[in-house]
């Protein structure tokens, strides 16, 4: 009869010492800038476009009912904060959230797109009249 115990796998060292080391401060400034950078409804609607599909930035002024130059100059802004990429085709520069950033617009969005399920809330509906999830006070 052999001896099992010898042929037992060794027990993994435990190396946690703790939580992980906070990032630098001025992380959470630029994370805090990307926000308040999408903050904005129309900045926030076209991100949000951008995270799905690339687009050229007539289209994105169609789509969100903000002028060309409006949509031109928040695209810039979110171009500057590195948000979304650009590529030129031609006389036309095409826009697309970049990846790191994609996930994060459509993640804040898709609570707000999902319909209220009913009686998920009381069965009634929301603060303003709606079935989505409450708004915050003000906004």
């Amino acid at each position: 009869m052999t001896n099992t115990d010898s042929h037992q796998r060794p027990q993994a060292q435990r190396t946690d010492t703790g939580p992980p080391a906070d990032p630098a401060p001025e992380v959470f400034e630029r994370a805090a800038a990307v926000f308040r950078l999408l903050g904005s409804p129309t900045r926030l609607h076209l991100a949000w476009l951008v995270a799905r599909s690339e687009f050229d930035v007539t289209t994105l002024a169609r789509q969100t009912g903000a002028s060309v130059s409006a949509a031109s100059r928040h695209m810039t802004a979110m171009k500057n904060a590195g948000v979304v990429c650009c590529r030129s085709q031609g006389a036309r520069q095409l826009y697309t959230a970049d990846p790191a950033f994609a996930g994060l617009v459509r993640a804040v969005v898709a609570p707000f797109t999902v319909p209220a399920m009913p009686g998920a809330d009381g069965g009634g509906p929301g603060p303003d009249g709606g079935s989505g999830p409450p708004r915050p006070a003000g906004g």
